[in-house]
């Protein structure tokens, strides 16, 4: 009753965890065994058939929700890269490779110069599994390891990639969170192995990897390049600019705009426009900005249309921030980040 009432209360909760809570359900119920799952079956037969007409409800209102474009970002889609990626973010590297920005405008050429400490932090990743492999594995028929990870991670992982690549959204690290539980679980059980072995290859590779772990994680919290979008500041730009009867072009998130109390709708208002990668040929019939915010030009700006446009009509950098650019025309400087941010 716990599993199906947990199981229920996260798929309620989000659509992206409903196949890992499904998988869970129906694995745990092979696992089981027929004899104990015809059992448990038969004396919660209302419990289970309430569980199966709620289910059943939550996933035509999911498939309603899709249809509607409800769908996890519709920025971009689904391919190996960005799959890559995530793995490469959830192991803990990315605090050893290039910011997000960084790797926005760089691509994979941006990697390069961060090549050693990735290697050698991915060395001893690896040796790290291994052990836990090694571990595991002398255990997998009587654990019915095989199982639970086909049923708890292969199938699960797999129904939301092809979901994702037939809807063409683009699937992100924190889609794929429930898998964070077996990432742990094997590197304890790694890292146990290591630790409890004889020998200096073992040891060593172990406090690399708990040592460059740290140190990830370190980065990702203060180092410069991995500093987050500073959707703060540009908005209290754009507010700046709408206060005083400005006309203002936001290139940039809709949702986060009006988080920090910028109103951005999806349709022009007198004072704010929302621009969401446009073309060329759509821009010279809206009234002239006074300021033009830019952001990740790869996603709102990916035709350089806005660009264009501000170059073309004599717009300059009055400020930046991280990920944004704040062009005007009444400023013909560029103003360091620093200097924007005492403004």
């Amino acid at each position: 009753l716990i599993l199906l009432a947990g199981s229920l209360l996260v798929c309620a909760g989000s659509s992206i965890a409903a196949p890992w809570a499904m998988t869970a359900v129906l694995g745990s119920l092979l696992l089981l065994g027929k004899e104990f799952t015809r059992t448990i079956l038969q004396e919660n037969r209302v419990s289970v058939a309430a569980w199966l007409a709620l289910i059943g409800a939550l996933g035509v209102y999911y498939l309603w929700t899709i249809s509607l474009g409800a769908v996890p970002t519709s920025i971009g889609g689904t391919g190996l890269s960005n799959l890559v990626y995530i793995v490469y973010e959830q192991t803990g590297l990315a605090g050893l490779g290039p910011g997000r920005l960084e790797l926005r405008e760089g691509r994979f050429s941006s990697f390069l110069r961060y090549i050693p400490g990735l290697a050698l932090a991915s060395l001893a990743l690896l040796v790290v599994f291994v052990a836990a492999g090694g571990f595991l594995a002398g255990r997998a028929k009587r654990l019915k390891l095989s199982r639970w990870f086909a049923f708890l991670i292969v199938l699960p992982f797999s129904v939301i990639v092809i979901a994702a690549w037939a809807g063409q959204a683009r699937l992100l690290g924190r889609h794929f969170t429930p898998l964070y539980p077996f990432l742990l679980f094997g590197l304890a059980v790694g890292t146990d192995q290591l630790s409890i072995r004889n020998g200096a290859p073992g040891k060593i590779a172990l406090r690399a990897f708990l040592g460059l772990l740290l140190f990830s994680s370190l980065q990702i919290r203060f180092a410069p390049r991995h500093v987050r979008d500073d959707y703060r500041s540009a908005t209290a730009e754009a507010r700046r600019a709408v206060q005083s009867q400005g006309l203002v072009w936001w290139a940039a998130d809709r949702a986060t705009a009006n988080y920090y109390g910028l109103p951005v709708a999806a349709s022009a208002s007198p004072t704010l426009v929302s621009l969401q990668s446009p073309f060329a040929h759509e821009l010279p019939v809206l009234p002239e900005p006074d300021m033009i915010v830019r952001s990740k030009p790869d996603v709102y700006d990916g035709h350089a249309a806005v660009l264009a446009f501000a170059l073309g009509r004599g717009y300059r950098v009055a400020h930046l921030f991280p990920a944004f650019e704040i062009w005007e025309r009444s400023r013909p400087s560029l103003a360091s980040p620093a200097e924007s941010a005492g403004r």
